[in-house]
Order: C-alpha cells, then structure tokens, then sequence
C-alpha cells in the first residue's frame, strides 16, 4: 500500500508529539517544531491538541506502569545500602539512609483518616455492642 493509513499516520504523529514532551515542549513550541520540521503534515490547531492529548495519556501510561517497578527498585538499593552500613557499624550514614527510606515511604506523614466513615464505624459498634447488651439482658430474665 503506497500511503499509510490513518491510523499509522495519527500514531507516528502521535509519537512525535510524545517525543517533544519528553524533551520539555510545552503546547506553543510543540506548534513552532511542527511548522518547522513537520511541514508536509498540514494539519490544524485542533488535531494537533487532540495529538497533544494522546502523547500525555501515553506518558501518563508509561509513568504508572514504571513507577511500581521504580519504586521497588529505589527500596530495595536503599535497604541493601542500609544492610552494607549496619554492617560496618557505620551508624551514620546507616540512619541518613534510614531517614531517607521513611521519607520514600512517606511514614513521616501524618496518617489520614476519614472522619465520617470512622464516625459511621463507631457507630455501628456502639449499636451492636447495645444489642448485645439487651439481648443478654431479656435473656436472663425468667419468661412466664
């Protein structure tokens, strides 16, 4: 087939959107770059904001598929640093890493809760609690 097809012809337009992001366009100079280097494109402002949109959903993809990946490999080289320090008894560095394996993990945070759900929660056990309460009590009482 002599031409591409739309689809292919959106996807590598797409990917050369992708790649301007990469390098820190923003909306203006991904424009100016097209104009300049993508002449034979010819398209209008509105595709290329909808090429635009697509390239940040892709990267938005990249970026949650990697990040699990990245993190757990962050963790883990500051643990084994952390061994490697605890192991020579060097106990300074061995609490910066610390410090910086709580800051990765955000335990520094305050812990945050939902007032309402933990309002509804107590609730609920305040109202077995009496149930059971009542119950027990009707339970001893002799029937006639």
């Amino acid at each position: 087939m002599a031409t591409e097809s739309r689809r292919a012809c959106r996807m590598r337009r797409v990917d050369v959107v992708f790649g301007y992001l990469l390098k820190g366009l923003d909306r203006r100079a991904i424009f100016e770059a097209v104009a300049k280097e993508h002449a034979d494109w010819k398209i209008r402002t509105r595709a290329l904001d909808s090429y635009i949109a697509d390239a940040k959903k892709l990267i938005a993809v990249a970026g949650e598929s990697d990040r699990d990946y990245e993190f757990a490999k962050a963790c883990e080289r500051l643990e084994d640093l952390y061994r490697k320090n605890v192991a020579e008894e060097n106990w300074r560095d061995a609490l910066a890493v610390l410090k910086e394996i709580n800051a990765l993990r955000n335990l520094h945070s305050p812990i945050q809760i939902d007032l309402v759900d933990a309002r509804r929660k107590l609730t609920e056990l305040l109202v077995e609690e009496a149930t059971r309460d009542a119950e027990a009590q009707t339970g001893d009482r002799p029937t006639s």
